[in-house]
């Protein structure tokens, strides 16, 4: 597992063992994979991050949840260290109203998990694919930021590892699509066909709302160490996760 900081917070990202199974090192509870298996594999990351894990069942909405200590109650799962899922493609938590704080996770396998924090406790985590990002899900989570008295330019935003616009081949009439949404998004692949670059995209969004952002720089088709759906659509989903600094 990988890890880094951002201002505020830890983030971590888990990757794929060695092996054959297409669900081998699998967080995602919505394929089919044994749901015993995903159960452990995150305790085991509740475990090293020691922090109880929010996880999303998300269906590539707009939709961004703050989730404060009066509602954690409605989303208990049952089990130790993981609460949710909750309906919502976002999350954001200002640890600041928390005894114990708990750590964010998205899961992906070719969209972006998107991660924000702030110096003032304030943590987020997105799932931002092409749907996702075009509805302003990144937007809904500025707003939430604001709302817990965080501004843009307070913001660090951590893209992890995602499809590159190089590698992110779409019909002619998906790039026009999406371009008229965002004309940053339109890009080509390195063998000369459409595509549509959603790191590169997110940046420049980021940038012209002052918010300090970066890309992890790793491709998820290219880099074997993550699932990717466009290389096997059978496969699992690796996690990004956020936690605060407090308890992380």
């Amino acid at each position: 597992m990988k890890h880094t900081d951002l201002p505020g917070a830890r983030v971590f990202f888990t990757e794929v063992g060695a092996g054959t199974d297409p669900y081998r090192d699998n967080y995602g509870a919505h394929v089919p994979d044994d749901p015993r298996l995903v159960e452990e594999r995150r305790f085991g990351l509740f475990t090293q991050i020691g922090s109880p894990i929010v996880w999303m069942n998300q269906t590539h909405s707009a939709t961004v949840e703050i989730l404060d200590p009066a509602k954690i109650s409605s989303y208990d799962s049952g089990r130790m260290g993981e609460w949710g899922p909750i309906e919502s493609d976002g999350i954001v938590v200002d640890s600041r109203q928390w005894e114990t704080p708990p750590a964010l996770a998205v899961m992906t396998a070719d969209c972006m998990p998107v991660l924000l924090s702030s110096r003032q406790g304030v943590i987020g985590a997105v799932h931002a694919g092409r749907v996702g990002f075009l509805h302003g899900i990144l937007s809904h989570a500025l707003d939430a930021f604001r709302c817990c008295g965080v501004q843009n330019e307070e913001i660090s935003m951590l893209i992890g590892p995602c499809i590159c616009g190089k590698c992110y081949e779409v019909s002619p009439q998906m790039r026009e699509e999406s371009a008229a949404s965002c004309s940053a998004i339109a890009s080509q692949t390195s063998w000369g066909t459409e595509a549509l670059d959603l790191p590169g995209a997110a940046l420049q969004w980021a940038r012209e709302r002052g918010v300090n952002a970066s890309w992890v720089g790793e491709c998820t088709l290219e880099n074997p160490a993550y699932h990717s759906y466009r290389r096997s659509p059978e496969c699992g989903r690796f996690a990004s996760v956020i936690a605060t600094c407090r308890h992380s």
